[in-house]
């Protein structure tokens, strides 16, 4: 069992893009997405 950072494998796409869409069939909690990958939601 291990345990990954995600934040760490996103971030490359954050550096390289000014915006970033991410879609979920299950974004629940909503907050929940925004602390694992380490961003700022704008909605």
């Amino acid at each position: 069992l291990s345990c990954h950072d995600a934040s760490l494998a996103i971030k490359p796409v954050f550096d390289r893009f000014q915006s970033v869409v991410i879609t979920s069939g299950t974004l629940s909690p909503i907050d929940l997405y925004p602390r694992l990958l380490n961003f700022h939601p704008v909605v």
